[in-house]
C-alpha cells in the first residue's frame, strides 16, 4: 500500500493540489488535515481524495470501508496511487470483500500507467495464481518492470527467488545473487533468503 506519492509532471496530479490558492498547506488554516482534504475531495479534487483515503485506511483508528469509497473516487478519476491502493484493497479484503479479480482490474489501471507497486502486485498474484492462471514467467516480467520503475528492492528480492528455483526464468544462481544483492542494495532484507 502506498500512503505517500512522487510527484508526477501530470498537472492533473500534482502534489500542491492540497494547497489553496495562496499556495499554504489546507492544514494551516485552522481544522484537522481530514478535515480540510473532505473539502477538497468533495469538491472533486482528487489528491485530496487519494489523502483522505490514506488517513482512513487504518484498520485501528480509521475507516478501511470509507477509505476503499474514497480510493474508489480517485481511482475512477485515473489517479495511478489510488488505482493500485484500491487494488490492494481488493487482494485483501480491507473494506471491500476480497475479490483477485478486481485487484487485478486495478493494478492493471494503475500499471499501465507505469506504477512499480502496481506491477510488483500483478507479479506477485501472477506468481501465485491469485484471480489468474499461475504464471511465473509473467510474473518475472512484470517483477522486472517494478525494479526498473523504482520498486524498493521486493521486485528484485522475487526474481532472485525465481532465478534460484527456476520458475518462470532459467536457473541461474549467479543471476539469482545479482537479483539478491540489488534487493541488498535498495535496503529490502527479507526473512526468506536467510
Amino acid at each position: 500500500m502506498r500512503f505517500g506519492m512522487k510527484n508526477t509532471e501530470d498537472s492533473n496530479f500534482k502534489s500542491h493540489e492540497v494547497f489553496n490558492k495562496q499556495r499554504q498547506p489546507l492544514w494551516k488554516k485552522g481544522g484537522s488535515v481530514q478535515e480540510k482534504l473532505l473539502v477538497q475531495a468533495q469538491k472533486g479534487n482528487l489528491m485530496a481524495m487519494f489523502h483522505l483515503a490514506c488517513i482512513l485506511d487504518d484498520e485501528k483508528e480509521g475507516d478501511v470501508s470509507k477509505a476503499a469509497e474514497w480510493y474508489t473516487k480517485a481511482a475512477e478519476g485515473g489517479l495511478p496511487f489510488a488505482q493500485c491502493n484500491l487494488g490492494d484493497c481488493y487482494e485483501n479484503g480491507r473494506g471491500v470483500p476480497q475479490d483477485y479479480e478486481r485487484a487485478i482490474y486495478w493494478y492493471t489501471k494503475s500499471y499501465q500507467q507505469e506504477d512499480g507497486d502496481a506491477a510488483f502486485s500483478l507479479g506477485y498474484l501472477c506468481e501465485r495464481g491469485l484471480g489468474c492462471p499461475q504464471d511465473p514467467e509473467k510474473a518475472a516480467a512484470y517483477y522486472r518492470e517494478a525494479y526498473e520503475w523504482g520498486d524498493d528492492g521486493e521486485s528484485a528480492y522475487r526474481l532472485g527467488l525465481l532465478y534460484r528455483s527456476g520458475k518462470g526464468v532459467p536457473q541461474d544462481e549467479e543471476e539469482a545473487k545479482r537479483w539478491f544483492d540489488r534487493a541488498d542494495e535498495l535496503g529490502f532484507v527479507p526473512g526468506e533468503r536467510l
